[in-house]
């Protein structure tokens, strides 16, 4: 028999739980990244890894939309806790919520930058991020009609600036959305835009895009979210 199998409970909510099996009588429940006790440690760690293995096969293996989000959610839910982040960089899910931000659909995006938002706090996720290309792939998402979508791309762009990415990350265009986004009657997006401006840029680049017309007429061409404003 194996050493511990999945057990998913009734409630959706409700994260699954791994049945260990100590001595093929005795048997203990606890719930992922919970250890009972000192001995089950090394079980639940495992059983974490093999759960997450699952949820990326899943992903890779089905063709339904549904699914796929299920599982993203999942993964996100991971991504919040510094102990699965090993986990997840050895099963490539950076890559994986990378790759879904050039995806048609808004979910698929939406919850894959939320997972990154989550991720780039580590150090040694932020620099994969970086070295993915992941500054330009997040850029990308400023112009999206989901306002959950612009604010996590504003916050992951933020979480991501270093010495390497801030040329990047504070580049004109990237102004020229802020700018646009900091006149909006939306306030969560407003405020969110004047912080990246004020703690973010210098207050020359800021103005160098303000007074080159060209650049504002640029600007034009980028949708605001589609929000309920204030």
């Amino acid at each position: 028999m194996d050493p511990y199998h999945l057990v998913r409970p009734k409630d959706a909510d409700e994260p699954p739980h791994i049945l260990i099996y100590e001595d093929g009588n005795d048997t203990a429940l606890c719930s992922l990244n919970v250890f009972a006790t000192p001995q089950h440690y090394i079980l639940c760690f495992s059983a974490t890894l093999l759960y997450l293995q699952q949820l990326v096969n899943e992903f890779q293996d089905t063709n339904s939309l549904e699914a796929k989000l299920q599982v993203l959610a999942n993964l996100v839910n991971f991504a919040y806790d510094p102990i699965n982040y090993e986990f997840l960089r050895q099963l490539k899910v950076l890559d994986l919520f990378l790759d879904q931000l050039s995806e048609d659909d808004i979910s698929l995006v939406r919850f894959s930058l939320a997972g990154l938002c989550n991720l780039c706090l580590d150090a040694e996720n932020k620099d994969y991020i970086i070295h993915s290309g992941g500054v330009r792939l997040v850029t990308g998402c400023l112009s999206s009609v989901d306002e959950e979508t612009v604010l996590n791309a504003i916050t992951t762009l933020m979480y991501l600036v270093t010495p390497l990415s801030k040329s990047d990350i504070t580049s004109a265009q990237v102004i020229e959305c802020m700018l646009r986004f900091s006149t909006s009657r939306n306030a969560r997006l407003r405020n969110l835009a004047m912080i990246f401006l004020e703690d973010y840029c210098l207050p020359e680049e800021v103005d160098a895009v303000k007074n080159t017309q060209s650049q504002f007429v640029a600007i034009g061409n980028i949708p605001l979210p589609q929000v309920d404003e204030d």
